[in-house]
């Protein structure tokens, strides 16, 4: 029988399980709650023989990625997997976020007149930032690059000015009012915007807003026209990541 499942730290409370049981009726879908690195790499290594494919959280997709003896497009445009198939030995590594990502940007500008004829015009190209400068937030503004003029936003500016060549500003400094914001940090609450300094005028009434978080049942900000939480995501991560492993059952 085929079995599957998902790495990562404090995972207990995935809806992962619920949303594999929907797409892959009556097959195992397994919860591997990891600490560290080597523990992640030890696990792997372990049950990659009796796994057929596994999904793969943060802290883990950049080591998934350096595992891998073969990549699809996605994962190379990424640089980071989240998504595994373990096939004759061979693990292939692919990211689902990035279809994820791009199937609800595709959808919000579509459906939003005023964003659908800025984007189309190209009068101005649309400005999409994202918060954080992880692997969620990398893939994220890669996607983003190919709708308008991507931006990442950290909470202190580093030595590192630039990821994957889309540039890094203080929430303070941000150059523009967003047109779509993408929340990819960890955290999601109430005024969490003004906490992190960003300035009036450029946080409050953004016309869309992604958030990949889920568990938290906060909004970032409550003055936008949509707003997309991360369960909409996870359900096409998990479409996708059914889509790559049944290219080798």
């Amino acid at each position: 029988m085929k079995k599957f499942g998902l790495f990562g730290t404090n995972i207990q409370e995935s809806k992962s399980p619920e949303l594999m049981a929907q797409y892959m009726p009556g097959i195992p879908y397994y919860l591997f709650d990891t600490d560290t690195v080597n523990e992640f790499i030890t696990f792997i290594s372990m049950h990659r023989k009796q796994l057929n494919g596994v999904n793969v959280t943060s802290p883990f997709k950049n080591i998934a990625y350096s595992m891998t003896q073969a990549l699809t497009r996605n994962a190379m445009l990424c640089k980071n997997c989240n998504c595994l198939a373990f096939v004759n030995g061979f693990i292939i590594g692919h990211n689902t976020d990035y279809s994820a990502i791009y199937q609800v940007l595709q959808n919000i500008i579509e459906t939003n007149e005023n964003l659908c004829r800025k984007y189309k015009t190209q009068s101005q190209k649309l400005k999409i930032a994202i918060m954080g400068t992880g692997p969620v937030a990398s893939t994220s503004a890669i996607v983003a690059h190919d709708f308008g003029e991507a931006f990442l936003l950290s909470r202190s500016k580093s030595a590192v000015t630039d990821v994957n060549g889309i540039p890094i500003y203080r929430y303070r400094e941000t150059p523009y009012k967003p047109d779509i914001l993408i929340n990819a940090t960890p955290i999601a609450k109430n005024g969490m915007l003004e906490d992190l300094g960003m300035l009036g005028h450029h946080r409050n009434g953004i016309p869309a807003i992604i958030d990949w978080n889920y568990k938290s049942g906060e909004k970032i900000s409550s003055s936008t026209d949509q707003y997309i939480d991360g369960l909409t995501l996870l359900k096409i991560q998990a479409q996708e990541s059914v889509k790559f492993w049944s290219k080798f059952w």
